[in-house]
């Protein structure tokens, strides 16, 4: 869980470069980012359908919730995990997969499961991940809501939990890295200050790893949520929410997603030599004949050559205009050659606004020392910032 993965992306429109130059983003590019919902029950669903826990066809918990916002968001996500629930459940369908174990606790999750009378087989979190690495499919996000059975069963645990993040993050070391949106697990109808204090000691344990480096977000499901405590409106028994609950926890896991996830992204790894260059949402790039880039070997994957008289052109969309006190994230990866002459700024990324007075922005190199520049014009020209 190192922090070495993404940051937020957002409001490209218009790529251009004004020096031959090697253009590559590789973080995530076209592939979705993929979610594994890690838990026990609250993340696998009670089947009240059925009346029993025996019917995963019917088990969503937050999950088809979540699935709906970040699909309605036009975020390109993919939940993935070894256990398939809620395929016969809602309308619209979403994406089933996941890693709720009910009656699973911390331990459970960290070490796996293995010939328990009631609970069925499953690897460790390592194993977890690592299956779906090996199916190509290698996580990127774990929503983390687990601890429930601890506390009812045997304490606040908290250095189970510690050794699940020490298993994830060997995973990491060996394959991928992954980024962990940690909850502060629900509380009960009867409220439990067992839970409150498990959370209160994850929490402590949890901000030291991250002050360390460990890549984790920190969301306050117990509180934060906004669950009414009472099995007439969010709750369905003592531990599991209802529907209108679930729904409460998917808007808090989409709050911790939407400033995680990229807006806007192109690896610009496309072999043809017209396009279209796939962006993460559906903003891809173009260009017009004569205009289009080279593609080459970048330093990871492939890239694409500018040489002054190139570009992409991306579809335009209102997401690309900010304001002076807007907040966002501009990132690629480069190799350029000498820069021009005659004093022209080279120009990197940026909007045209399409005429001389408009609003535009552009990310590029000062001529004179190389040094970075940006610049930012409002819809009337004037400059706010360069």
């Amino acid at each position: 869980m190192k922090n070495t993965m993404l940051k937020p992306l957002k409001r490209f429109l218009l790529l251009w470069m004004a020096v031959p130059l090697l253009f590559s983003v590789t973080v995530y590019g076209a592939d979705p980012v993929r979610i594994m919902p890690l838990g026990d029950s609250i993340t696998l669903h009670l089947d009240t359908v059925n009346g029993g826990e025996t019917d995963d066809s019917n088990r969503t918990g937050y999950r088809n919730h979540l699935w709906y916002m970040l699909n309605d968001a036009n975020y390109r996500v993919d939940f993935v995990g070894s256990v398939d629930a809620g395929y016969a459940a809602p309308v619209p369908p979403f994406d089933t997969d996941n890693e709720g174990w009910s009656g699973n606790d911390v331990a459970d999750i960290r070490d796996g499961v293995s010939g328990h009378a009631t609970h069925p087989d499953h690897g460790g979190v390592y194993d977890l991940l690592k299956d779906q690495y090996d199916n190509g499919t290698a996580t990127d996000i774990v929503l983390l809501h687990i601890g429930t059975n601890n506390v009812n069963s045997t304490g606040s645990q908290v250095s189970d939990v510690e050794g699940l993040l020490d298993e994830v993050n060997r995973y990491q070391t060996d394959y991928n890295p992954v980024k962990v949106i940690l909850a502060r697990i629900i509380n009960a109808v009867t409220t439990n200050s067992d839970i409150t204090a498990f959370n209160d000691d994850v929490e402590l344990m949890a901000q030291a790893r991250i002050d360390s480096g460990d890549d984790i977000v920190i969301v306050d499901m117990e509180d934060g949520a906004g669950i009414d405590y009472n099995t007439s409106t969010d709750m369905i028994d003592n531990d599991h929410p209802s529907d209108t609950g679930y729904e409460k926890m998917a808007n808090l896991w989409y709050s911790a997603l939407s400033s995680t996830l990229p807006i806007h992204h192109w690896d610009l790894n496309e072999n043809g030599t017209t396009g279209p260059y796939v962006s993460y949402l559906n903003t891809d790039g173009t260009c017009a004949a004569g205009e289009c880039p080279s593609p080459v070997t970048g330093q990871i994957n492939g890239a694409q050559q500018f040489d002054g008289t190139k570009k992409v052109d991306v579809v335009n969309t209102t997401n690309f205009n900010w304001g002076k006190d807007s907040s966002y994230t501009i990132e690629f990866w480069m190799n350029t050659g000498a820069r021009s002459s005659g004093g022209q700024n080279n120009n990197i990324m940026g909007r045209e606004s399409g005429s001389t007075v408009g609003l535009s922005w552009f990310v590029g190199i000062n001529n004179t020392d190389g040094q970075i520049l940006y610049g930012l014009w409002d819809n009337a020209g004037n400059n706010i910032t360069y």
